[in-house]
Parts: structure tokens; sequence; C-alpha cells
């Protein structure tokens, strides 16, 4: 139980303090409605539920940032796409979570919409061409919010330190 819901984690280990780690949860009445759980790594896990008539999938997702190593990251991508992949054409799938992912604000045609954040770094690259072979779009480039809606949090370096904003 997390607060009147309940959920699953994984990657945390409440003895020492998280590097990573991803977590769902589910509201009470709807937890009759959940078939599946997957805990698939520390930066990956899913629950499929079956709501009515429709079958949908929640993906919670963790990506390494920048400052972790090539193979690391690409592992994460590779993993992400592996899962994603492995989901039935009669399944909604919703990817949740931090990605670590800047895709800009020019809009690609089924994949992002315009109202992105301007920029797009190597994972966000890595996102939009995921997205694109499993035909999935990045549904929050597709709303107009204010540039403070937009971020939750900038990392800033002065010199050999670093600052984080929250936005």
């Amino acid at each position: 139980m997390f607060g009147g819901v309940r959920g699953r984690q994984s990657g945390v280990n409440e003895r020492v303090r998280a590097r990573e780690g991803v977590c769902l949860l589910v509201r009470e009445e709807l937890e009759r409605f959940v078939k599946e759980w997957k805990e698939v790594s520390s930066r990956l896990m899913w629950v499929r539920m079956t709501l009515g008539c429709e079958r949908w999938v929640f993906v919670s997702a963790y990506g390494p940032g920048s400052e972790r190593s090539d193979e690391e990251r690409d592992g994460f991508w590779e993993e992400l796409s592996s899962c994603l992949s492995e989901f039935g054409a009669d399944e909604s799938v919703v990817l949740l979570g931090d990605l670590n992912a800047r895709v800009g604000e020019v809009e690609i045609e089924g994949v992002t919409g315009k109202f992105g954040v301007p920029g797009v770094n190597d994972s966000g690259e890595r996102l939009i061409g995921m997205c694109s072979e499993l035909g999935l779009l990045i549904g929050n480039t597709c709303f107009k919010k204010r540039l403070i809606h937009k971020y939750t949090w900038e990392r800033v370096a002065y010199g050999n330190i670093e600052n984080y904003v929250f936005l």
C-alpha cells in the first residue's frame, strides 16, 4: 500500500539510497482489473489491465541521463523498445515516467506535436525514432502549455558545481 493505493516498485532497495527505480500505483477500486504486473528492470516495469472490453498496458520508465555511460543508455533504449514491441496490436500502451528526453518543438506527423520544448537531445532522438517505429505518439507535445509547466527541473552548471533549479 502506498497512501491508499496499491502498487509495486522495481529497482529500489529500501535500506540503501536509490540511484534509480520505478513504481506503478493503481487505485484500489481498479485493482480487480489488473491482469499482470512485470518488473522488467530497475528502470522499467508495466501493468496490464482489462477495462471493459479494452486491454491497456501502463509502462513506467526512468531513462538514464546524459551523464551515464553510452552502454547504460544504449541498454536502456534497447530494453524499452523490446518491451514495448511485445505488446499486442489490440492493447493500448501508455508510457509514463522520466525518459530524460527532449524531443523539440518541430511537429513530426503521427509522432510529435508542435508544443514541445526547444532543442533535441540524444534521448529525444532515440524516443522519436522508437515512437516512429512502433506507431506511438508523444502526447505531451500535442497540447499548448505555459513554459513553466513544461519543465520539472533544469541543470545549471557553474564551473565544477552543478545546481538543480526546480521549476
